[in-house]
């Protein structure tokens, strides 16, 4: 172990570190800091997984022997204490129906909570296909600055959605700012009763 906490040894990992960033493409994606999969197989078993480093973009990007050189787990914002677990707001979620199998979601990024609610909404209350359910426009949590400062009074929703429900709801008291996007990341897979599945990837 003292081998490795040399500054030879450090300047031996550097050297290889700076030869493989003349190599990174430009092209990689930006977001790629946690992954949704859900997973079939022939025989019929599911498994709906998510993993994250809970770091943005994977601070810096920079492994060493398998060791993060980042802020990993920047993003536990449910922390309850040293040596507890630390729970989490959004699982993935294994849907039956009389016994079967008809559906599988797997969820994460801020807002994931309000995602999942009308995800599993669209899939079993109004039975869409994955697709539909996963691309319908929806609400998200609170709205917040570039300074991470939150507006607790008001929502994000998506500005696909008429003013006139948006004014509707307002006259109730619930205040929206729409954008074009709303965060929460989620894949689903629905088992449909003739036997095809159908797909969907919403965000």
């Amino acid at each position: 172990m003292n081998s490795r906490l040399t500054w030879n040894y450090t300047n031996t990992i550097w050297d290889k570190v700076e030869a493989a960033l003349g190599n990174v493409s430009s092209s990689v994606p930006t977001d790629h800091h946690t992954l949704c999969s859900i997973v079939v197989d022939r025989e019929g078993n599911v498994v709906a997984a998510k993993h994250s480093i809970n770091s943005e973009f994977w601070g810096s990007g920079l492994f060493v022997q398998g060791i993060p050189l980042n802020a990993s787990a920047m993003l536990a914002y449910t922390w309850n204490g040293p040596g507890k677990r630390r729970l989490q707001g959004v699982g993935n979620f294994l849907i039956f129906k009389e016994g079967k199998m008809r559906s599988a979601l797997g969820m994460y990024d801020r807002d994931g909570q309000y995602a999942a609610f009308q995800f599993l909404v669209n899939l079993i209350d109004f039975d869409f296909p994955a697709d539909m359910a996963a691309e319908l426009p929806r609400f998200g949590g609170y709205v917040y600055d570039e300074n991470g400062i939150v507006d607790y009074s008001t929502h994000w929703l998506n500005e696909s959605i008429s003013q006139v429900i948006v004014d509707a709801l307002r006259e109730r008291g619930l205040f929206f700012e729409q954008v074009d996007f709303v965060h929460g990341v989620g894949c689903m897979l629905k088992f449909h009763l003739d036997g095809t599945t159908s797909t969907g990837w919403g965000r």
